[in-house]
């Protein structure tokens, strides 16, 4: 493909492009191509019901669209992009509404394709199957839903034609040739692989999804065969295939506009937004490691040469490393080149693969599925190509506020709890009925979708695994499972304030009930003991027995609780099948919940952010990182499946190879004894002050969120100061 040196020019120069395109790309550029053909697509497909819309409307825009080319580009697949004149502008917010997208585009982001197909028979083998369903089909509703699905297949391929035949014209000979193969046949080279994806990818995510937070699913499982068969028949070289991984990584970031999509204050000035750059801030997530159906692990070459290749500075894809048991033992250097990549605040995390599979397996899915599982959008877990989400965010129960109200009634009633026991059982009866809700909306909706199976269509569609072949949307029907997800919000400051409730206040008698609560209605005003006294209680993420068991005795009640409700109030054998997934998710709404509450037990005083996501408070974890993971292993995390722990670190507590074994060595402690989820920021706290002052200076920041990364200057100063806060963690 290229000798060594034009390789290194070659990776240069993309590096570089796709950088700019994350720090310095203008924040008012929009794809205002996109609206224009899709406004002009829309007058020619007015009359037609939705299906045949939208394939012939994305039929005519993919025939019509330009097709940027760079001399560098070895997968083909760019989108225009202008910083509109004051006509372009005008032309732009007149048509800005749903993206400016037509209303027969419904695509939203959160999805995670059943990529199998795509790679096993290709664009023209899944155009094939449409057709053949398409001919035994009767119904007409059915007929006119695969009729658009063909349109689609269709238009994609001739996109992918036309790009042939622009590279060709521009001397991109090797790039022509195996995307023109990817229109005829199934990928047969890792190479053709990669493009056959990037076409679907581009198109979703800078063409029709609004916030396309797309998973791509386990590349190094998908592409293992076809990169293992090239590198043995000696027409791939480890170099090139890793020239076209970093081609790859590359063109996810410039596509994606500037800004920062929850912290920045939704400020123009700083934020490109949704309706100028569908893909502006959205994680799009690409999973390595874990096990293979059959049990074996994925740990080879490809998957090594993923890791490698991996640029901390970029924003997508987000890596997601699944932890098999006992990974660091069996696989110590791919261990360490992980690890190491998170030591550089790359756009990473692990998630412990035997927790999410027991947690999906208690909310009844099936084992084959189960073991499938990935996460899209922030940590939210699901079941590629096989589910409809209904309530993406369910009930996010946030536990604190009906802990007081109960300890109020108490007061009320002139008695203190008699034990913890008292507060687990009340609270619990408090949690069934928000559990009931949810299960009869998510019901609801199932039924309301089922009433039109043919439903409207989407790119989706076209890359689930039962839609085509049962004539029925993702949305009603199409999919095995609908899914609705309950999150404990904020849980690590929740069991802090029940810890303290059961220290001082019953076991150690230090604070009656109703002095307590008079202490945080006035915010601990002129009550320094006291408020030194909720402080140094037992602390989730301090290591400590109390603490430590309060969390794990309330995660079981609550999770059987969850998963007891949910069979009593489902039926397994209806379609689709409903599950209610569980897990410890805030994501960055801690900071709002913390603002409207008042002061709470734990010492927290009123309007400070509570604890984020499956993380432990803010001051909690004073004995270092060793003692907050092994404090939050004892949480039995195997019965939930998602939540983000966000690790703070000091970079020079873990420098050099010394620092990067004993780094290694904590998180695969944290994952064997049974951990969650890690994923590491490496900023010294002085430069994110630094970068506030001068942000010019520090384009290139970037830190965790929760579940991706954001550049630390596009963010607001309230959301800054919040990063700041977290604790620098040494061993």
């Amino acid at each position: 493909m290229k000798t060594c040196g034009s390789m290194n020019n070659h990776a240069g120069l993309m590096t570089d492009e796709a950088l700019w395109a994350l720090t310095m790309k203008p924040v008012q550029t929009t794809t205002l191509e996109r609206i224009r053909l899709f406004h002009e697509a829309d007058e020619r497909v007015k009359e037609l019901p939705q299906p045949l819309q939208y394939g012939n409307g994305l039929k005519y825009v993919l025939e019509t669209i330009t097709l940027p080319l760079k001399e560098h580009d070895l997968i083909l697949g760019r989108v225009s992009e202008e910083v509109p004149d004051e006509e372009g502008e005008a032309f732009f917010r007149k048509y800005e509404a749903n993206s400016g997208r037509p209303s027969w585009i419904h695509d939203g982001g959160h999805r995670s394709f059943w990529w199998n197909d795509l790679i096993e028979i290709g664009l023209p083998g899944l155009r094939e199957r449409a057709a053949r369903e398409l001919e035994r089909r009767t119904d007409p509703a059915e007929r006119t839903y695969l009729e658009g699905a063909v349109c689609i297949y269709d238009a994609l391929l001739t996109y992918g034609k036309r790009y042939a035949e622009a590279a060709r014209a521009a001397g991109l000979t090797e790039a022509a040739d195996v995307c023109q193969a990817v229109t005829e046949h199934e990928p047969r080279t890792f190479r053709e692989g990669l493009q056959a994806m990037w076409l679907v990818i581009l198109v979703y995510c800078a063409l029709l999804a609004a916030n396309p937070t797309l998973a791509f699913g386990r590349m190094d499982l998908l592409l293992e065969n076809l990169y293992e068969r090239d590198i043995a028949s000696g027409t791939l070289t480890r170099d090139e295939a890793q020239l076209l991984i970093l081609d790859f990584y590359c063109k996810n970031n410039l596509i994606m506009g500037r800004g920062e999509h929850q912290l920045s204050g939704n400020d123009p000035t700083v934020s490109t937004g949704w309706a100028r750059c569908l893909c502006y801030d959205a994680p799009q997530y690409l999973v390595l490691a874990g096990r293979r159906p059959d049990g074996s692990e994925i740990a080879g070459d490809l998957t090594r040469l993923f890791a490698e290749t991996i640029v901390p500075r970029f924003k997508n894809p987000v890596i997601v490393v699944h932890y098999s048991p006992d990974f660091q033992t069996k696989h110590p250097d791919l261990w360490k080149l992980f690890v190491d990549k998170m030591r550089q605040s790359s756009s990473m995390m692990v998630y412990n693969e035997e927790d999410c599979i027991r947690s999906l397996l208690r909310s009844g899915v099936d084992p084959e599925d189960a073991k499938n599982f990935e996460h899209f959008g922030c940590n939210h877990p699901c079941m590629p190509g096989l589910e409809r989400h209904h309530e993406f965010y369910g009930a996010r129960i946030g536990l604190i506020a009906p802990f007081l109200d109960y300890l109020k009634s108490c007061a009320a009633e002139g008695r203190e709890p008699e034990s913890a026991e008292e507060i687990y059982q009340a609270l619990n009866t408090w949690l069934e009925g928000e559990i009931l809700g949810l299960i009869n909306r998510t019901k609801a909706a199932r039924d309301r979708f089922l009433a039109n199976p043919s439903g409207w269509i989407e790119l989706t569609d076209c890359f689930w695994r039962d839609t085509i072949k049962n004539a029925q949307s993702f949305d009603s029907g199409g999919s095995k499972y609908f899914c609705s997800n309950f999150h404990f919000s904020s849980y690590a400051s929740f069991v802090d304030c029940v810890t303290a409730v059961d220290e001082l206040v019953i076991r150690k008698k230090k604070i009656p009930l109703k002095r307590m609560l008079t202490l945080l209605e006035t915010n601990f005003e002129n009550a320094p003991v006291e408020l030194a006294l909720c402080r140094r209680a037992p602390k989730l993420g301090s290591d400590d027995p109390a603490a430590n068991l309060h969390a794990n005795r309330l995660l079981t009640l609550f999770t059987d609780t969850v998963n007891r409700l949910a069979a009593e109030n489902t039926d397994p054998a209806e379609h689709p099948r409903i599950i209610i997934r569980q897990s410890m998710e805030s994501d960055n709404h801690h900071i709002a919940a913390g603002r409207a509450l008042g002061a709470t037990p734990d010492g927290r005083l009123a309007g400070v952010p509570l604890s984020q996501n499956v993380a432990p408070a803010v001051g909690s974890s004073v004995n270092g990182l060793t003692a907050r993971l092994s404090s939050m292993a004892s949480i039995p995390f195997d019965r939930i499946c998602a939540g983000a722990q966000n690790v703070s670190i000091q970079p020079r507590a873990f420098a050099g190879d010394e620092g990067l074994g004993k780094l290694a060595a904590i998180l695969g402690g944290y994952f064997d004894m049974g951990g969650l989820q890690i994923q590491i920021s490496a900023v010294d706290a002085e430069d994110l002050r630094a970068a506030q002052k001068d942000p010019n200076a520090y384009r290139d920041l970037t830190v965790r969120i929760t579940g991706y990364s954001a550049v630390f200057v596009d963010m607001v100063k309230s959301a800054q100061d919040e990063i700041i806060r977290r604790e620098e963690m040494d061993a």
